[in-house]
């Protein structure tokens, strides 16, 4: 099929060129042009405006195609362009076609899949677009000051002719790992809306990931945890916030490697022994309340090689949902995720293997109790190391 004479226009060199231009200064230009009223007769002349919005207000999105249609949301790491979007809006393709705003069209190929919850994400590599389209990578945000209540907000979306959406939404619920949201007047998000960003103001809080049409609400993962899994790549800095220091240092052998416990954000339910059950035997379990924020940092004896970890639950009934555990070289990051334990009440122990690391602080995550559950409750931790 050939191009019409407006898709030829668009694509010329020069346009894309001057759109270009625009889209770096991030100005506002107002394009007037005189044309004559078709049919309406006695040659009145009609003014025809053309408003190109400033990039602040819409770039880092794209409309994605590959196995199916989705957003994805533009990061940069040095001169390079990335597309970030949930892994089943690619499905089993390594390539995939982009849309940014203005119909700015680019293409992108699949780099790795970063694990994450509720579900893992496809980055991918882009080619084609404007720089000014792919911010540099921030670090995760702060986001617990935001989430606080039930705050309104609106999803952000590109649309195929390179149009921009904005949804008014409210937030229901707010979890370590994930939100949810149902739009305005109760419409469930539809098709081709995964990956789309969902703001508080100006602020992006997170990408959609799934649906429920009967109720009418997204789940939306929090972009402070999926940018957690992005250090890696990007080098970004993951700050631990509000973390409390133990009135002692608190050392434990008893666990495989010697680990001492550096500070924890969350006051155990029983504070006798504090987190020292996490790296002693022979003490209660660690357990906090089922809505905490619960991180414990760790640091681990100097020249330690760590080349797996052990969740010790011995049958616990209220063991947390998913625990995640990650490396870094200070007390505050940055941090380099190792690896997630999904847990089961029931459960005895835990192990997952990893590439020998040397890295002398660990960050425990414990995230989301089990149904029905007020608590959230570890029996330790080992470090196996060699």
């Amino acid at each position: 099929m050939q191009e019409s004479w407006f898709e030829r226009i668009e694509r010329s060199p020069i346009l894309q060129a001057l759109n270009g231009l625009t889209l770096a200064l991030g100005g506002l230009v107002t394009l007037l042009g005189l044309g004559r009223w078709l049919g309406g007769g006695g040659g009145h002349g009609a003014v025809f405006l053309i408003l190109l919005a400033p990039a602040t207000a819409w770039a880092d999105q794209a409309m994605i195609r590959a196995g199916e249609t989705g957003q994805a949301m533009l990061r940069a790491r040095g001169d390079r362009c990335y597309a970030l979007t949930p892994a089943h809006v690619i499905g089993e393709e390594s390539a995939a076609l982009l849309t940014a705003a203005g119909r700015a069209r680019g293409e992108g190929d699949v780099l790795r899949r970063v694990p994450a919850f509720p579900e893992p994400f496809a980055l991918l590599t882009v080619r084609g677009l404007p720089s000014a389209l792919c911010p540099g990578f921030e670090g995760p945000p702060a986001l617990d000051a935001l989430l606080h209540g039930r705050p309104s907000g609106h999803l952000r979306m590109v649309r195929a002719e390179g149009a921009i959406e904005r949804l008014p939404l409210t937030v229901l619920s707010v979890d370590v790992e994930t939100l949810e949201v149902q739009l305005e007047g109760g419409a469930p998000p539809s098709q081709g809306m995964s990956g789309a960003t969902v703001f508080l103001g100006e602020q992006p809080i997170g990408l959609l990931v799934d649906v429920d049409p009967a109720a009418g609400t997204g789940r939306v993962a929090r972009l402070d945890r999926v940018f957690e899994r992005l250090g890696p790549y990007f080098a970004a800095t993951l700050p631990v916030s509000s973390l409390r220091a133990p009135a002692a240092s608190v050392v434990g052998q008893g666990h495989g490697a010697a680990l001492e416990v550096v500070r924890w954000t969350a006051e155990p339910v029983t504070v006798v022994n504090g987190a020292r059950a996490l790296t002693e035997q022979g003490l209660s379990p660690w357990r906090v309340p089922a809505d905490a924020r619960a991180e414990v940092v760790l640091r681990l004896l100097p020249g330690t090689v760590m080349t797996g970890v052990t969740l010790l639950l011995n049958g616990l009934p209220d063991p947390p949902r998913t625990v995640e555990i990650m490396g870094g070289r200070s007390e505050s990051g940055p941090w380099q995720w190792i690896a997630a334990f999904p847990l089961e009440p029931g459960d005895r122990e835990v192990t997952r293997s990893v590439a020998p690391i040397r890295l002398p602080y660990l960050m425990l995550r414990a995230s989301g109790a089990q149904l029905g559950r007020e608590t959230m409750a570890l029996g330790g931790l080992r470090v196996e190391s060699r």
